[in-house]
């Protein structure tokens, strides 16, 4: 019997290739209808004998293209129309996007395959894409994701383009950004000044290879933005790179021409090749091996590099020319948003460069690199970016009205969610001068207006001199603030789904507490209607404020002086720390822990950190954010064994909550130096401490709630030695543990947990807010008494 079915396919179902999947499936299996994009949705009716059409749903859901993520799948009976063929018809004009915008997507193999192959019209084109790969979100104007509302409209294809465009059977059938040499984008090399040198496509990337292995440092328009290459095994170019972009020891990132290449530069499994062969081809911090040749300026005092594959054609054709191995650091001032416009990167990068090799299809908004680290099995996204953004997240509940979450002031992203989805940004930076306060803006606008979403409320940390906050009223009449540590735990339970209470250890640098003091080694008790403040760090004086964070030697020595006093100056195993503080420093700094001058009480797990590495002699000061710590890790790394016995601490109760005592720790620390014991040992013996202290808090805590899952968050988390180590110890008991996976442990996954804050708070306060726009606080920050 005939009948004719309506489905509606929700989730990332647009510019992936599923109208074209769609088409074949009915086509073979003789049905007839239509497929269509709709607004955040595929929209398709199919007709013929009933048993097919059950069929084609079954296959639908089973077969879908590997790029897309069905969420849902409605059918409905309809009244039949007796058509005779099946037709892909034009996309219907958006009224209310929902968040289904394709991320980029890295070359894909078939594209790759024609690429390299003399024969094919398209070899050694450096725009070669089908529906498989290329750019989406960083052309993207306006939804539905069709090529006029993309910055390829200005592109006209040429009659063999067209043929494939509009051929479901094609490979390329709607790819959006399809073009040829014949008819698509050009690539063109200038000197620093942006004066052409050549402007053949072909001889131009052919000629910044050759630049490359002469030692020449050059701009590259990629997919989200410009890169600054150099070749990554001659030290003096990079030398040159870190003094021009005023980067001095952070380390940068490479592209290896292939995998052989990159199985000689790291230590690689088959699972992480995975992660760097696929469609989202993130940089992975993997560990490096001896006698690579890479220069040692690319990653100093570090064990790990961050590698990448060829993840466009471009980067694919210039790697036939240039060195083998090449920096490929994002292309910015340090502090400063990445350059993704032609005339801007002449205007900031000229005087960092030496070259430019640009092209002309235009990046609408600029999308970093996404950085991932291997830990426990499992990758942790750190920087969650290309080829993540912008999927979707669900929320806990509805929220009552369309709502933009601003995040943090570092490693920002901001988060966008109406009903119960939530879209997070792209990775923005530090929002601390007005270029990257400008960018965000330039982003949140970009994302509201492609989701068509208007929010009327907004959330914003605690912190009252953050820029977000600032930015958060600029946006909406009714802001309110999350307690940062609480947001912290939130995105990981939102990543997860999990929504029963949890104890969440949420170690970082610093974040706002409700009292007015830094918080940074917090574990709070979180549930659905708030959290508790259940233990913390012992607190300790921030001497010189900001001036300590920038030079941890600063805090080691005022961490000294707070327990010892003028016994500094004559007690074995401080004597170096004190030598090589300045004489002003070692006047000053007891002034400001005596008195409380500039120095506010913290609880911070990771100036703790920092503090342990000056006084070990690892690293003095900080030119980069968490270099102390990355550093402290590396020296424990060779004398890592998670039974060493760890170093004094205390654990007891004040004031209703666990108080962490490291001043116990680092007197063990001063001890054991006076007797000269291996600072890579101590640093192990830390980390272990460290362990321990989270491993004793969490038992304490299950026995005292009955609570058994814990989450572990925040900044810290991104040190795989803690990580690994705090899992297996808390498993080992019995604990549920949760950790981040796809939402980054730092500060990048601050806006998700501020918009699940959001979504958990009492909706009819909230509502009430909306309608009179005088909304106060929020229940979010509040903090029940243990």
């Amino acid at each position: 019997m005939l009948k004719r079915f309506k489905v509606k396919v929700t989730g990332i179902v647009q510019g992936v290739g599923f109208r074209p999947f769609v088409f074949r499936l009915a086509s073979e299996l003789g049905l007839s209808g239509y497929v269509m994009n709709a607004s955040g949705s595929v929209e398709i009716e199919i007709e013929g004998e009933e048993q097919k059409l059950h069929f084609f749903v079954e296959r639908l859901r089973r077969e879908a293209p590997p790029l897309s993520k069905i969420a849902s799948v409605e059918v409905y009976e309809v009244e039949p129309l007796f058509e005779n063929s099946f037709r892909i018809v034009c996309s219907e004009t958006a009224s209310q996007p929902r968040p289904v915008i394709p991320p980029d997507v890295a070359l894909c193999p078939d594209c790759l395959r024609e690429l390299n192959d003399p024969k094919d019209r398209r070899f050694l084109y450096p725009f070669i894409n089908c529906t498989n790969c290329g750019p989406r979100f960083t052309i993207i104007f306006r939804l539905p994701y069709d090529r006029p509302n993309t910055t390829m409209a200005r592109f006209k294809m040429c009659e063999l383009c067209e043929y494939e465009y509009h051929n479901p059977k094609d490979r390329r059938f709607h790819a959006q950004p399809n073009a040829c040499p014949a008819c698509g984008p050009r690539v063109w090399l200038s000197d620093e000044q942006g004066k052409v040198i050549c402007s053949e496509t072909e001889k131009a990337v052919r000629l910044a290879g050759e630049l490359l292995a002469k030692g020449y440092i050059i701009a590259i328009k990629g997919l989200g933005g410009f890169h600054i290459a150099c070749d990554a095994r001659n030290q003096e170019s990079v030398k040159k790179l870190r003094m021009r972009k005023c980067r001095p020891a952070k380390p940068f990132a490479i592209m290896c021409r292939d995998e052989n290449e990159l199985t000689k530069v790291v230590e690689v499994e088959e699972w992480e090749m995975n992660l760097l062969r696929s469609p989202q081809s993130p940089i992975v911090l993997l560990p490096h091996k001896e006698g690579s040749g890479i220069a040692p300026n690319v990653a100093p005092n570090n064990l790990y590099q961050g590698v990448m594959l060829p993840y466009t054609p471009l980067h694919v054709v210039l790697m036939r020319y240039s060195p083998s191995v090449l920096v490929m650091t994002s292309g910015n001032i340090s502090d400063e948003p990445i350059c993704f416009r032609n005339e801007e990167a002449i205007k900031r990068l000229s005087g960092i460069v030496d070259f430019f090799l640009f092209h002309d299809r235009d990046i609408h908004i600029p999308c970093d690199d996404s950085v991932v680290r291997p830990m426990a099995g499992e990758a942790v996204v750190i920087r969650r970016s290309r080829g993540y953004v912008p999927t979707s997240f669900e929320l806990p509940r509805h929220l009552p009205a369309p709502a933009l979450a601003v995040g943090a002031d570092l490693k920002n992203t901001f988060c966008i969610a109406q009903d119960n989805w939530a879209v997070l940004s792209q990775h923005i930076g530090d929002v601390e001068n007005f270029e990257t306060c400008e960018y965000m803006r330039h982003a949140i606008n970009h994302l509201c207006n492609l989701l068509g979403v208007e929010p009327a409320v907004s959330i914003c940390d605690m912190h009252p001199r953050y820029h977000t906050t600032q930015l958060a009223k600029e946006y909406c009449e009714i802001s309110f603030p999350v307690q940062h540590h609480y947001a912290h735990v939130l995105s990981c339970m939102v990543e997860h789904g999990v929504y029963e209470p949890v104890i969440g250890v949420a170690f970082d640098g610093t974040g706002y507490g409700i009292d007015g003091t830094i918080w940074g080694g917090e574990i709070l008790l979180c549930e659905l209607n708030g959290f508790k403040r259940l233990g913390h760090l012992k607190q300790m004086p921030l001497a010189g404020g900001e001036a300590a964070i920038r030079k941890p030697i600063r805090l080691a020595f005022a961490y000294a002086w707070e327990m010892l006093g003028e016994r500094v100056f004559t007690l074995g195993g401080l004597e170096s720390l004190v030598e090589r503080l300045s004489s002003d420093e070692r006047r000053i700094i007891p002034l400001q822990v005596a008195r409380r001058l500039n120095s506010p009480m913290n609880t911070s797990m990771g100036r703790l950190f920092d503090a342990v590495s000056a006084l070990l002699g690892i690293c003095d000061v900080s030119t980069y954010e968490g270099q102390a710590a990355v550093e402290l890790e590396m020296a424990a790394t060779p004398a890592w064994d998670i039974d060493v016995k760890p170093l004094r601490f205390n654990m007891y109760w004040e004031k209703g909550s666990i108080v962490l005592d490291h001043r116990p720790t680092l007197l063990h620390l001063i001890e054991l130096l006076s007797c000269g014991e291996d600072r890579r040992q101590l640093a192990a013996r830390f980390h272990v401490t460290v362990i321990e202290m989270i491993v004793n808090a969490c038992q304490e805590l299950r026995s005292l709630t009955g609570v058994n899952k814990v989450a572990l968050t925040g900044g810290v988390f991104q040190n795989k030695l803690l990580l690994e180590g705090s899992i297996d110890k808390l498993e080992q008991l019995g604990f549920d543990v949760l950790w981040h996976h796809q939402v980054p442990p730092n500060d990048g996954g601050i806006a998700l947990g501020q918009m699940a804050a959001l979504a958990l708070a009492d909706a009819k306060l909230l509502t009430r807010a909306i309608i009179s726009k005088t909304f106060q606080t929020s229940p979010a920050s509040r903090v029940k008494s243990a």
